[in-house]
């Protein structure tokens, strides 16, 4: 009798064991089901700010083309030229007549809203400043820029024996924004990579054309590039 009573107390020490364990595992489901619903909260919630955020790029994107198209735009009667030493006490309008003197463009003070040299690049401390030349019509910057485009190889010793670097050319193009001037220059990269004949601006506008008998494509990004064949 001592010994059934004695494996009982001990089943029964068994059974409570058994119980306790199906206590804990269940307040550990617990546990485990809140976090599962938990996590499954939580990623919802990154969903939806991965969706906000893509939102928000995309409408910051769509900001920044808006504004970099207004500011292309308050450059519609603009050209830079390039190449020009600067000289001490230079008179810049002066400059810029000889430069159309020797263009064959009739320049006169009344077709001038502004002209002056630009910052000095970053990255070209060893380069005269460009120049901006701001007309009052556009009809008259795009005038001037087709003479430029005939004497296409215009250099300082042909507007003025006294100044230096007599063998510099000068450019003369549109003036660009930064956005616009950033992507020119891999627009350059992609012509050179990939034999396209012909990469220019007009009217503030990229274009470019694979070969004479393509299309011509105007390019607002990079993207663009694949398009052109």
């Amino acid at each position: 009798m001592e010994k059934l009573n004695r494996v009982l107390n001990e089943l029964s020490t068994v059974t409570t064991s058994v119980e306790l364990c199906h206590t804990k595992f269940d307040k550990t489901n617990e546990i485990l089901t809140a976090q599962k619903s938990l996590i499954n909260e939580c990623l919802t919630k990154i969903e939806n700010l991965e969706t906000k955020n893509k939102v928000l790029q995309t409408e910051n994107n769509t900001l920044k083309n808006r504004i970099n198209e207004l500011e292309q735009y308050s450059r519609a009667n603009c050209l830079e030229i390039h190449g020009i030493p600067e000289v001490k006490g230079e008179n810049i309008f002066s400059i810029v007549q000889l430069v159309s003197n020797a263009i064959g463009f009739r320049m006169e003070n009344n077709l001038i809203d502004a002209v002056h040299r630009l910052g000095q690049p970053v990255n070209r401390q060893d380069q005269p400043r460009g120049i901006i030349l701001k007309f009052v019509r556009r009809i008259d910057k795009e005038e001037f820029l087709r003479c430029k485009k005939i004497k296409r190889n215009l250099k300082v010793s042909n507007i003025y024996r006294e100044l230096p670097a007599q063998n510099n050319l000068i450019y003369v193009n549109e003036s660009l924004t930064q956005q616009n001037r950033y992507l020119f220059a891999k627009a350059r990269e992609f012509k050179r990579d990939n034999d396209i004949k012909y990469l220019w601006c007009r009217s503030g506008k990229i274009l470019m054309r694979a070969k004479d008998e393509s299309r011509a494509y105007i390019i607002k990004s990079t993207d663009d590039f694949k398009d052109v064949h």
